[in-house]
């Protein structure tokens, strides 16, 4: 029988943000300079449409998002990645993996992507990274994605 992998002691134990190359995409961690590219994302109404907040209407919730994302990732209650382009790292979206219960081997996914290369496959290719990470590294047994029933394209 093999050994449980200890989730809490594997997120201690990381010692800088996972960085996840695909095909298309790489997965990498939160950088203060993201705040434009943010706040891009999260200013859009079509993307924001069926989020849990209205958009961000200043740049300056864009860069306290980041905070919260470095802070959130220090005490290691979410990982919170930013959605890159392979070739140019141009932030396009994130990706994150948050409600991490390591009794119960369960997390939650959200993930948003610039409306401009919605239809092509990209918020797959990177929820499929971190899901392929999250199984593997972590060992969790099951991960869930809370979706508006009327968001045709994240169903």
């Amino acid at each position: 029988m093999t050994a449980r992998i200890d989730i809490a002691a594997t997120l201690a134990g990381l010692p800088a943000f996972p960085q996840l190359q695909g095909k298309r995409v790489r997965l990498r961690g939160p950088r203060s300079d993201d705040a434009a590219a943010l706040f891009a994302l999260f200013s859009d109404p079509a993307v924001m449409r069926y989020w849990s907040r209205p958009p961000m209407t200043t740049l300056g919730e864009a860069q306290g998002l980041i905070g919260e994302m470095l802070d959130s990732f220090e005490q290691r209650t979410l990982l919170n990645w930013m959605v890159t382009t392979r070739d140019d790292d141009e932030v396009i979206g994130t990706c994150t993996l948050f409600r991490i219960d390591a009794r119960h081997r369960h997390a939650e996914v959200g993930y948003a992507l610039r409306s401009d290369r919605w239809g092509r496959g990209i918020a797959n290719d990177a929820v499929a990274l971190m899901l392929d990470w999250a199984f593997r590294r972590l060992d969790l047994q099951r991960i869930e994605a809370d979706i508006d029933p009327a968001n045709d394209g994240s169903r």
